[in-house]
């Protein structure tokens, strides 16, 4: 319990620091992605791979990461995983690799992940993305533009942000 208030604790100060650099800045058509995926309901890669095809983007600058119960025992292998350990009881992360990459700045973000938990929150919130896409049902300060729609269409959802980035960029 005591640790879990420490987490929380160092979360907040995290988020204000987060929200004070997060502004949407999306001017240009993205030349980078990186999604957030929760891998227990979605664990077919290809289908976030070929998401760079219609956005147009170079496919060495895509990232997945992938939010799993357990980083060991998961299946999937085509992307960056994290669990509930890569944040420290006392504050922190454990990974200083994906730290990195969630530094390094993207264009663009999409949180694909149906129920927001705490890690899902962090990874969204701490992503260093001009523009960040979600789903409405999620908290407003993970993304810029949030979608009403249902998570587990993938292809629709590419089609709709697409057609909202065209719309920003011109």
């Amino acid at each position: 319990m005591i640790f879990d208030l420490l987490k929380r604790r160092w979360l907040r100060e995290e988020y204000l620091n987060y929200d004070a650099r997060k502004e949407a800045r999306l001017l240009k058509w993205p030349e980078s992605l990186l999604v957030i995926v929760d891998t227990s309901k979605d664990q077919d890669v290809r289908v976030f791979k070929d998401w760079y095809r219609k956005l147009d983007i170079t496919f060495k600058e895509v990232t997945i990461i992938g939010r799993c119960k357990n980083v060991k025992n998961s299946p999937v292998s085509d992307m960056d995983l994290v669990d509930g350990s890569f944040i420290k009881w006392f504050g922190g992360v454990t990974d200083m690799e994906l730290a990195a990459t969630l530094d390094r700045p993207v264009d663009l973000q999409i949180n694909y992940f149906d129920e927001e938990s705490t890690l899902t929150h962090y990874l969204a919130r701490r992503a260093n993305a001009a523009f960040r896409v979600g789903f409405s049902h999620h908290s407003e300060e993970t993304y810029d533009l949030g979608l009403n729609m249902a998570t587990n269409e993938p292809d629709t959802l590419i089609a709709e942000v697409t057609k909202y980035l065209k719309i920003l960029t011109t």
